[in-house]
């Protein structure tokens, strides 16, 4: 068991952090540590992606080979249409059509077919996205796995705006031979819920990224995308909070 945190104030800014590593399809995105006035350790990590496909950055820091991880961030997007979020049990090359991992993201909402119809739903198209990437799924095209490698596991309705902080706290186990996975994000300023957005059991097999890394993940969409916490428990301890 162990926790890891970072605000981001222990890297140099204009520049990448050093123990961070560019992990799916390679180039055409970019992290650096900015000032932030309003981050809560005065430094946020920010990304920003110029291609189509997926991408992924792995922090090092955290060792690989959980059989739980469980992942915090505070996060922004300086646009509403946007997608962007962390990454749990991450592996794969540099090649697409091998990433593993679960993924869970803000989006702006585009697969409305996969939730119910809801006026405010329709009216501002936020939503919390989960996805499994494995690539033993990628025969299994169809409505389950649209896009090959990824299952979409549910698209909630959740009301983030750009240029504000949310928090996200996503914890994926393996529990015999299965992957179970919990997630929920809640707007800066409120109490973190008692209750999770999402609780799947048995949702990919326990093969999926099981030497895999935690990180960021994102498509190119507009805006920039900003990283204020991100800190992991392994093993059954928390993510921590920030101690402000």
């Amino acid at each position: 068991m162990a926790q890891y945190f970072t605000d981001f104030s222990d890297y140099p800014t204009g520049e990448p952090p050093a123990d961070w590593r560019d992990a799916w399809m390679p180039g055409e995105h970019r992290l650096e540590v900015q000032e932030a006035p309003d981050a809560i350790g005065g430094r946020v990590l920010r990304h920003s992606i110029d291609a189509n496909n997926r991408r992924a950055w792995a922090w090092e820091r955290v060792p690989r080979g959980a059989s739980r991880h469980e992942v915090l961030t505070r996060m922004r997007s300086t646009s509403g249409d946007s997608r962007f979020g962390v990454i749990v049990r991450g592996d794969g090359e540099a090649v697409r059509g091998t990433e593993h991992g679960v993924t869970c993201e803000f989006f702006k909402g585009a697969n409305h077919t996969l939730a119910e119809h809801e006026a405010p739903k329709l009216e501002l198209r936020q939503t919390l996205f989960l996805l499994v990437y494995s690539p033993d799924g990628e025969a299994s095209k169809g409505p389950e796995r649209p896009h090959g490698v990824a299952r979409i596991w549910g698209e909630s309705f959740f009301p983030w705006e750009p240029n504000a902080w949310c928090w996200l706290r996503v914890r994926v186990d393996a529990v015999g031979d299965a992957l179970q996975v919990k997630a929920r994000a809640w707007r800066d300023g409120e109490a973190e819920p008692d209750w999770w957005h999402y609780e799947v059991e048995d949702i990919e097999p326990a093969s999926v990224g099981a030497n895999g890394w935690v990180g960021i993940t994102g498509q190119r969409e507009f805006g920039v995308r900003e990283y204020d916490v991100f800190s992991v428990g392994t093993e059954g301890d928390c993510a921590p909070m920030p101690s402000r």
